[in-house]
C-alpha cells in the first residue's frame, strides 16, 4: 500500500535514523506543522456491531483541525492508540454527538513514531477561547457546539471539577508528556 499517510512514516523514521530527534528538534516543529496543515479525508467508523457504518468528522476551523472521528469498542490502552493512528476517539461510554449527555472526543497533542496525520491532532487545543465554535458531523448530521471553558491540570483534577458540556475534546498536555491533560468543554449550539 502506497500512500501518503505510509510515505511520511518512512520519511520519519528516515530522518530519526539519519539525525535523530535530539539533534534536530526543528524535525518536531515540521512533523508537527505537517500534521496541522494537513486535510485529511474522512474515515467511516464502525457503529455497533450489525448496523451500518457510519461517517463522523470532527473540525474546529480556529486551529486547523479536520479529523475522522473512530468509534472503539472497549477503552483497553492498545484500543485506543491503535485508532488514534487513524483519527480521534470518540470515548467508549460517552454518548455519540447531538444526544444528550456528555460527548468526550480525545486526541494525541504528541506521539511516539511512527508518525501519522493525527499524531498532533489536538496539539493546539490551548489556542480555543470561549465562544470559538467546534463542528462535529456523525450520522450524516452536522452538530454546532460553542466552547465554555478550557481547562488544564491532571486526569483527577479534571474529573474533581465538575467538568461539565454537551462536548469535551481533551488531549495530553503540556506537549510532548502525558503527564497532565487538557480538556474543552463546549455547548451544543444547533
Amino acid at each position: 500500500a502506497h500512500s501518503t499517510e505510509s510515505d511520511n512514516e518512512l520519511l520519519t523514521q528516515q530522518y530519526r535514523d539519519l539525525y535523530g530527534y535530539d539533534k534536530h528538534p526543528e524535525l518536531i516543529t515540521a512533523a508537527v506543522a505537517a500534521t496541522i496543515t494537513s486535510s485529511p479525508r474522512p474515515l467511516p467508523i464502525t457503529g455497533i456491531i450489525g448496523q451500518s457504518q457510519l461517517n463522523a468528522t470532527i473540525s474546529i476551523p480556529k486551529i486547523n483541525v479536520s479529523a475522522p472521528i473512530i468509534q472503539v469498542n472497549n477503552s483497553s490502552d492498545t484500543a485506543i492508540l491503535t485508532a488514534l493512528k487513524k483519527g480521534v476517539v470518540l470515548y467508549p461510554g460517552s454518548v455519540n454527538p447531538g444526544q444528550p449527555g456528555m460527548a468526550v472526543i480525545i486526541g494525541h497533542s504528541s506521539s511516539d513514531l511512527p508518525w501519522t496525520t493525527y499524531s498532533a491532532v489536538f496539539s493546539l487545543l490551548g489556542k480555543l477561547q470561549p465562544n470559538d465554535l467546534i463542528y462535529v458531523t456523525f450520522s450524516g448530521t452536522k452538530y454546532t457546539y460553542r466552547v465554555r471553558t478550557i481547562q488544564k491540570g491532571s486526569a483527577q483534577q479534571l474529573i474533581d471539577s465538575g467538568l461539565a458540556g454537551d462536548l469535551i475534546v481533551s488531549t495530553c498536555w503540556p506537549i510532548g508528556t502525558d503527564t497532565n491533560r487538557i480538556a474543552v468543554s463546549a455547548s451544543l449550539v444547533r
